[in-house]
């Protein structure tokens, strides 16, 4: 070639040398290279590998979006042993680049067991994973922190939710009173009680909730002077309620405080009942109050005041309706007594 064409542009190039051929007699074809033949086998199969690979994520995507449904719907049902197996099971698939939300399923079902420490886990992964704008998942969070035992933990994250405002009423409810209830585990009494009282005032128709005065009970019932506040509550609680441990738990205070008040029959009606609610563990206890208050109120004399009781308040109302059992408690009572 000329000088000039050697820095000419390649398909240029290739042009005059098939024609210098063809001057020369030959066809104008030029040979292909080892290098150039090689290239379109080499590409067109990076292009088949890479299809291949596509369609192996498009594959495992749409499986793993398959199994976080059928979890989904597992968990619905409440069957939270099989959540578990079935994220056991897959859990390296489930776990690249894994959706908060089946994240906190996961974590719940492990709350619900009473699995705290894996739940814990689970909830800072699903944090991590892009729901810090979730008061559903702090909340679930700071219970199974509660659980395991670290309840300042769980006030502090639940305080911190409350510096922001919440979108659900019902949320920003239930987040104050799992404070409240916290701070009472700490022995926070006034702290607690503080709490409760502003929720008061901030919530519409707070004070109504049977759980917030059975809350506002227990709480007053700890610190003193505040007996009657504490008495006051918890008759209002357990008028309406029909959570049976609870009601258990608010007769044997009322009862307490009906004995520090020496109002023994009182008393012992309302022993008499957080004994048919509560569990056996305690039936012994319980007896021996009732041995107790009996005793005493046969001491004292008949025309003793707080001895007589008002039945068509609700709170006794609702005691008198299991009179009909009290003669079997009696006998039990006094053959205990002659042991």
């Amino acid at each position: 070639l000329h000088p000039a064409a050697e820095n000419a542009d390649p398909k240029i190039k290739k042009g005059l040398i098939r024609e210098k051929i063809r001057e020369a007699g030959g066809s104008g074809i030029l040979p292909v290279t080892p290098e150039e033949g090689k290239r379109p086998k080499e590409s067109a199969r990076g292009a088949a590998t890479a299809d291949i690979n596509d369609a192996k994520k498009t594959d495992q995507a749409g499986e793993q979006q398959d199994l976080v449904r059928q979890i989904g719907m597992v968990f619905e049902k409440g069957d939270h042993r099989e959540v578990l197996r079935l994220f056991g099971l897959h859990r390296e698939a489930l776990l690249k680049g894994a959706d908060p939300r089946l994240l906190q399923q996961v974590g719940n079902s492990y709350k619900a067991l009473g699995f705290y420490d894996p739940a814990v886990r689970t909830f800072q992964a699903a944090w991590q994973g892009g729901a810090q704008g979730s008061p559903a998942l702090v909340l679930d969070w700071a219970e199974a922190l509660a659980g395991k035992g670290k309840v300042a933990e769980a006030v502090s994250l639940i305080q911190t939710l409350l510096e922001r405002p919440l979108e659900s009423r019902e949320q920003q409810e239930k987040a104050v009173r799992m404070l409240v209830r916290y701070l009472y585990r700490q022995r926070l009494y006034p702290e607690a009680l503080k709490t409760l009282e502003t929720a008061g005032r901030r919530f519409p128709r707070w004070d109504q909730d049977p759980e917030n005065r059975y809350l506002l009970g227990i709480i007053c019932f700890e610190i003193p002077g505040m007996g009657p506040k504490s008495l006051t509550a918890l008759r209002q609680f357990v008028a309406v309620s029909q959570d049976p441990l609870k009601m258990a738990a608010a007769y044997e205070k009322i009862g307490d405080l009906y004995f520090d008040n020496k109002q023994y029959q009182e008393a012992w009606r309302v022993y008499y009942q957080a004994g048919r609610l509560q569990p056996e563990s305690k039936g012994t206890f319980l007896a021996k109050k009732l041995t107790q208050c009996r005793l005493l109120a046969e001491e004292r004399p008949s025309g003793a005041a707080g001895n007589g009781v008002a039945e068509t308040d609700p709170f006794w109302k609702k005691l008198s309706e299991h009179r009909s059992d009290q003669r079997k408690l009696d006998k039990q009572v006094n053959e205990l007594r002659l042991n």
